[in-house]
């Protein structure tokens, strides 16, 4: 099916198209990941949801955050209080 389908598409091939011609002959549901808004449903990875890695990001993501950078200044500020001998302090040992 899916040759028939890229065979019929041509040169005016787009995922979305594709989505939506193998949606409307199926019996199950089709899960697509920028495949369009034509499925069934979405998959987005947490990671990319939750802008949590560096470079560039996939045409197909839309973060809902910027944790990448909430993520940094922890981990920067972690490693200075260890250096500095603030962390850690009698709060977070046992005596």
């Amino acid at each position: 099916m899916l040759n028939a389908l890229l065979a019929q598409a041509g040169s005016g091939f787009s995922w979305e198209g594709l989505g939506l011609a193998v949606l409307s002959s199926a019996v199950f549901g089709l899960m697509g990941i920028g495949a369009g808004a034509g499925c069934d449903g979405q998959i987005l990875v947490l990671h990319d949801l939750l802008g949590m890695l560096p470079g560039r990001t996939p045409r197909h993501v839309r973060a809902y955050a910027d944790l990448k950078t909430v993520i940094a200044d922890a981990a920067t500020r972690y490693r200075d209080d260890v250096r500095n001998g603030t962390f850690p302090g009698p709060e977070q040992s046992f005596q």
